[in-house]
């Protein structure tokens, strides 16, 4: 007997057969002339859906590296900084209240009230979009992210494959003892009326990263 996850989940492996495909092409265009390409967004040629999240229009996958990544394909916007991209940046890395500052200012510029949740990386910064839904190919989402210095390929990516996707477990080569993928730093924005399903993949998102836990540890550099 065929159920609704079932179906469901055909659906989305056929989704994301054609979004990895889209990526992969997009990847391959990029090697240089004896086809060398490292990239950490490198998608496999399947990844295994392991949770539904039906009521927010997402999903929860394993990728290549065997981490856990959650796809939105407009319920969660994310914007992803990375510090080696921005030499200035890298300086503001061991002082939150700095970068929070300098956040804020480049915040202050943007013609949208975008509600901003800030979270801190092993490499950068994460910002999830909680003030509302928005697709990975509009011009909305390509202003904001540029307007915030988001990474050019992760920016690139969610628009060939057109969602979101936010690692949600650490990866490998973190060393702490009980390791985060990412710790909440702060908000931007004021306190704006957001879509249930956006708070409840920010729960998700929140709880599997261990943002909001004091203990354990996030390395950082």
């Amino acid at each position: 007997m065929t159920t609704s996850f079932d179906t469901a989940n055909n659906w989305i492996n056929q989704w994301m057969s054609n979004a990895i495909s889209v990526a992969q092409r997009f990847l391959r265009s990029r090697t240089d002339p004896h086809g060398t390409y490292h990239d950490p967004y490198l998608c496999a040629e399947t990844e295994p859906v392991i949770e539904l999240i039906k009521a927010s229009e997402a999903w929860i996958v394993k990728n290549r590296r065997g981490h856990n990544v959650l796809i939105s394909p407009c319920s969660l916007p994310m914007i992803d900084i990375d510090f080696k991209d921005h030499a200035g940046l890298e300086k503001l890395a061991s002082n939150e209240d700095t970068l929070m500052t300098w956040l804020k200012c480049r915040h202050q510029q943007l013609q949208d009230p975008h509600r901003l949740r800030v979270y801190r990386t092993q490499a950068g910064v994460r910002l999830l979009v909680e003030s509302g839904k928005m697709l990975p190919r509009s011009a909305a989402f390509a202003t904001l992210a540029k307007n915030l210095d988001c990474d050019s390929l992760y920016l690139a990516l969610c628009q060939k494959q057109n969602c979101y996707r936010i690692r949600l477990t650490p990866k490998s080569d973190t060393n702490a003892i009980r390791p985060k993928t990412c710790r909440f730093i702060g908000i931007l924005g004021e306190d704006l009326e957001s879509y249930h399903e956006v708070q409840a993949l920010i729960q998700i998102h929140d709880v599997r990263t261990g943002a909001l836990d004091s203990a354990g540890g996030l390395l950082l550099g």
